[in-house]
């Protein structure tokens, strides 16, 4: 049977986290594949990207955009999820580091006008993501007790991969005050 297909969305200063999602979604839900531009089984070194993105995404059942405080606002990224919204199918963002869904809310954001289904990085919400994921599934879902099982023994490696990445912009954001206020 063939896997659905998710759709990673990022800019550059999330890459590290997407291809960390890219295999880790892989892990949680086994009946789906997952494309990421940062995989180069997915995007070959000196392919067409535009036209390659496109391809993927009218191949995809669904988009899950990384988004960053500095990634929220790139065109490349609404264009990616505008891709799905237009073909209504499921779109879903993870909000790293600061990023709330009220800011986005509050500045008119096209992606929150578009109800975009908004996920914290937390054990809470991620959970409940990879449930709203697995529920988009139809027939090709998985039990919901397997995905509880397979979610729990998968989230320390989340937790951990999330944490470094964002203890690194963290640490380096506060090296840079405390450079400014000495």
């Amino acid at each position: 049977m063939p896997r659905k297909q998710l759709f990673i969305s990022h800019s550059a200063n999330a890459t590290d986290l997407a291809s960390f999602l890219h295999s880790w979604i892989g892990l949680v839900i086994p009946v789906v594949k997952t494309w990421c531009s940062t995989d180069p089984n997915c995007l070959p070194q000196g392919a067409d990207f535009p036209k390659n993105v496109v391809k993927a995404a009218e191949e995809s059942h669904c988009c899950i955009s990384v988004l960053t405080e500095k990634s929220k606002d790139r065109n490349w990224i609404n264009f990616e999820a505008g891709l799905f919204f237009g073909k209504n199918r499921p779109t879903f963002a993870i909000l790293c580091g600061n990023l709330d869904y009220r800011k986005l809310s509050s500045d008119n954001h096209p992606l929150s006008l578009l109800g975009l289904n908004y996920t914290s990085p937390t054990h809470q919400s991620m959970l409940d993501f990879m449930i709203s994921l697995n529920n988009t599934l139809g027939e090709d879902s998985v039990d919901d007790s397997f995905l509880r099982k397979s979610f729990e023994s998968n989230w320390p490696d989340f937790e951990r991969e999330y944490s470094r990445l964002y203890s690194e912009n963290t640490n380096s954001i506060n090296k840079l005050i405390a450079g400014l206020t000495d």
